[in-house]
Order: C-alpha cells, then structure tokens, then sequence
C-alpha cells in the first residue's frame, strides 16, 4: 500500500515509473501513461509547488467537491490567508487535477461533506489539530479569499462557537441569514448548513455523538439541538455575502448519489433513534425566530474590531460584494 509522505508542509512521493497503475482502497493511487497526474484516493496530497509551502495557519476550509464547483473563485480578490482540503466526487480527470493543484489537502471519495469530514477527523486526527476554526461551505459558493478571510476573523474575534456568512433574499428559506445593511453580524440568526464555520473543538464535541448518516437535510438543526448551543455563540456575519452559483445543470450534482426522499428519510429515522440529542419543542421555537428577516441581536459594522475594519478597507466592495 503507497502511502505520502509529509514532512515540513512538503508532500515527498516515491518515484513511480509512468505507467498504468490503480491500488485501490482509502489510500488508492492513479497513474496513467497518458497524464503522468499523481491522484491521491482518500489521502491528503498537496497541490502544486508554490502551495507545497504555505505558512501554518489556524484556519482551514472544508468541502466536497463535484464538476460544477465554484472553488476555483475562492482563491481570488484577496489573502489566501487559510488551508484548503477539498474531497472530488466527480468524474472528470481535468477537474480533480485543477482542484488538487490548488487545494492544501486532496483526495477523491464520494458521500456527502460532514459525512466525509467526520470519517477524516477519526482516521487522521493529527492532520487538523493546527486548525482551531474549520469552515464547510458547499462547492458551488460564491466566496472570494477576502469573503472567507473575513469570515474567519469576524468568528474569530467575537468568540463565537459557529457563523456563517449571509445570502441573498431569492435563495433563502430560513428569512433570518438574508444580509442586512451595515451590519457586522447578528447573534441568534440562523446559519444554514450550506456554509457553517465552526470553532473546530465544538465540531469535534458534536461527532463523537454524531453517528454520521443524515445527508444534508436536518444537519444543521440537529447540530443547535444537541450541542444546546446559546444564541450569544452563533451568529450571521452580515460583513459577508454569500451567493449560490448558477447550475450549468438543473439537478443538484449530490441527487446523483442521494434523493430528496433518501435524505429526508435519512433525517426521521436519525431523530427516532435519537431522542436524547433532539429537542423537538425548543427547536420549534427557534425555527420561529430563524423564519424572520432582520432576527438577531445585531453589532453595527461601525463597531467592528480594527482587523475586520481594515480587512473591509484594504479589500473593498470589489472583493467582498462580489456576486458571481
């Protein structure tokens, strides 16, 4: 079995003559005669050679990732001041290379991103004890490097447990995470699970009770409902926007694996077994609160610390308002 070797944020592979060659399992290596591309199967890998030597940081994005992803976005108008582990689940050999050249971490898998995140963090614990705050946005996200980077320091900052960035009204359900002016954030509003940034200890906390089969729908919900979590301790950043990037395809690339009927049964049958983590009441009660637009014990964005400040500053609306 091939596995990589890091050493000092250098990815050192042993020479491998280009030929055809496939070792399967959770540690799979692909090489062909045609693209001598060294692709990784359930092992973080780094990209190219100016990324082999990013700096530690404390930060680190999250996702699974398909062939109708906006990722490549996230690395422009900005600091990539964050590490990236991307998990392809798509079929097209040119995408999984341009997405492993610039990720931090790469492998190929399929199943849904917490799933895959929580099997991660138990098989290779030692690989994100440097990142205190993790980030789990869905592939096709608009974000810039500055969204992102702001996002961490707005989390950062104002001690919260899980934030998320607002959204445009047209896409929303949950009313209470569409963007309101001149805000920083609202404590309280609802973070959907297209794009939760947690602090990674509480994460941790919520998967070793987490048996890791809800697909989606109900994660969210039953992330607040077991971790009890105060409404001081998570917030809407309003300082950044968040748009869904338009489908070059009209079903959902993960419909492919799991549908609508899947996953909504997935969700019932976690919460009969269990009842202990599921609060139904005081979730209904908060739902009402999360319906609303506006919902949330607002900072004004005048009040925001000096780093976000000069973050918004130096960054600009091109950067941060960026919708496409």
């Amino acid at each position: 079995m091939l596995r990589m070797l890091v050493l000092a944020g250098v990815a050192l592979y042993p020479l491998v003559p280009l030929l055809s060659l496939t070792l399967h399992g959770r540690f799979g290596v692909q090489l062909t005669a045609k693209k001598p591309t060294l692709t990784l199967q359930g092992v973080p890998s780094y990209g190219d050679f100016e990324r082999k030597f990013l700096p530690p940081t404390k930060y680190v994005v999250f996702t699974a990732a398909g062939d109708n992803h906006n990722i490549d976005a996230w690395f422009t108008c900005g600091k990539v001041n964050f590490h990236t582990y991307v998990v392809y689940y798509g079929d097209n050999p040119d995408r999984a290379v341009g997405l492993q050249k610039k990720a931090t971490y790469f492998e190929m898998n399929k199943g849904w991103k917490f799933n895959l995140l929580q099997q991660i963090l138990r098989d290779e614990p030692k690989l994100f004890e440097p990142y205190l705050y993790i980030f789990v946005p869905d592939d096709d996200l608009t974000l810039t490097a500055a969204k992102i980077s702001i996002l961490f320091a707005v989390h950062e900052s104002e001690g919260l447990t899980l934030s998320g960035p607002s959204q445009e009204r047209k896409r929303s359900g949950w009313y209470s995470q569409v963007h309101v002016e001149d805000s920083l954030l609202r404590r309280g509003a609802f973070v959907e699970v297209h794009s939760m940034l947690f602090t990674t200890s509480v994460l941790s906390k919520f998967y070793s009770i987490y048996d890791g089969t809800i697909i989606g729908w109900g994660f969210d919900l039953m992330f607040y409902s077991a971790m009890k979590v105060p409404a001081r301790n998570y917030a809407v950043v309003d300082a950044v926007v968040m748009y869904h990037k338009k489908r070059a395809i009209a079903k959902r690339e993960i419909s492919a694996f799991f549908s609508d009927s899947m996953r909504v049964g997935a969700w019932g049958d976690y919460k009969k077994r269990h009842q202990d983590q599921w609060r139904d009441a005081d979730v209904k009660q908060l739902e009402k609160n999360w319906t609303q637009v506006g919902f949330g014990e607002k900072k004004l964005l005048s009040s925001a610390p000096a780093l976000v400040t000069d973050m918004l500053r130096r960054y600009g609306p091109v950067c941060v308002e960026q919708s496409n």
